[in-house]
Formats: C-alpha cells, structure tokens, sequence
C-alpha cells in the first residue's frame, strides 16, 4: 500500500513527487512502525477471497496465454511471484472499502507516531496510490537492495500468512550502514515506512 496527502482528491489519484528530503539519505535514516495484529484473521479472509475471486476470473480469460489477462491481474502466470492490484479499477472501493479505510487509518496513524510528516493533517483525506495483493511461493522474492517504492510518500506491508507455513520471506530494510535489518512479522503485523527507504522481501524456501 502506498500513500499520499491530497486534501479533497478521490482516492487512487496519481500522486505528486515526494517533498523534498525525503529521498535518501532522509529515507534510509528514518525507523519504520510495526503495528502489531493490525488487521485480524477475519478481515485477512476477506482479502484472501478477493485475490482469489480475481485470479479464478484471470485463468478463465484466455487460458493459454503466457501473462494474466484481467486488468487487475500483472506478469506472466507461470511465476512464483503473483501481483493483483486491488485499487485498479477502484475494486477495493466497491468491495471491502472498510478495509481500504483502516489502511489508510493505519498508515497515518504511523507517519503521525514517527513525526514525519509525510501525510498532513490526518484530518484531510488522503489518497492511496496503489493496494497491491503479493503472493510468494518458493523461490519468490524481491531481493533487489535497492528496490524503493518511488512516487509514494508511506507504504506499508502486511504479513497475510502465518509464520509457520512457509520459511524465508522475510522482510527487510537496508540502512545507510549498510546493514540490512529484518523484522519478526506475525500474521496480520503490518510494517509501515518511507516509501523511498531500501526495502526487500527474501526469497521463499
């Protein structure tokens, strides 16, 4: 999930570019927020539902095609990396919009908390640039050091599974030292931070 402030804007705009310092090394120095048991089981299930209702549709379309075909649907079908991006066509909207809202409750709550800023006033509407649903079988990752999530301002990651179901998929943060920082994630802990710090999911055993 990625942020922006726009006072008055719908949700799911095009966002403006970050304000200025918050590219590295501001980024990299800054701590990102676990929320520990952010969003429950049950509301876990129904993300899990609308993946799921959006990749049986995909396989329905063409199904010998090498990429997906729906419009919510990204990449090649035979991966062990599957995106859907529940904000196209404002499917999180018609569907679970209480979930898009404690999203964005979540998100402001943390830049609030750390004191950076980045979102305004929490009292003015905030857009969501993208809700994007990941799903890691083995040998999945995105081990790139310095993958960045750029035209965003706050993202945040939420742990769907639980720990005892698969191994690696850790995910990560690369600091200005150089060092790279994993966080112990539980089912349903969401870590939130600056969109432009270094961050990385380790590769699914």
């Amino acid at each position: 999930c990625h942020a922006c402030d726009a006072p008055g804007a719908p949700l799911f705009r095009q966002q403006r570019p970050p304000r200025d310092g918050v590219l590295t090394p501001t980024a990299q120095l800054s701590r990102p927020v676990i929320v520990r048991a952010a969003f429950t089981s049950a509301e876990i299930a129904e993300v899990d539902a609308l993946y799921r209702e959006v990749m049986s549709a995909d396989a329905q379309m063409r199904p010998g095609e090498e990429y997906t075909q729906h419009p919510n649907c990204l990449g090649s079908r035979e991966t062990c990396h599957n995106t859907v991006l529940l904000h196209a066509r404002r499917l999180v909207d018609a569907k679970l919009p209480h979930i898009l809202a404690k999203v964005v409750r979540t998100m402001c709550a943390a830049d609030a908390e750390r004191g950076w800023d980045l979102l305004g006033d929490p009292r003015v509407a905030v857009s969501l640039r993208v809700l994007e649903y990941h799903e890691y079988t083995r040998g999945g990752e995105v081990q790139d050091p310095h993958h960045r999530d750029g035209g965003s301002l706050v993202s945040m990651s939420v742990l769907l599974n639980d720990t005892g179901s698969f191994t690696g998929g850790e995910f990560t943060t690369r600091e200005l030292s150089g060092e790279t920082r994993h966080y112990d994630l539980r089912r349903g802990d969401a870590v939130v931070f600056q969109s432009e710090k270094y961050h990385s999911v380790q590769v699914v055993e």
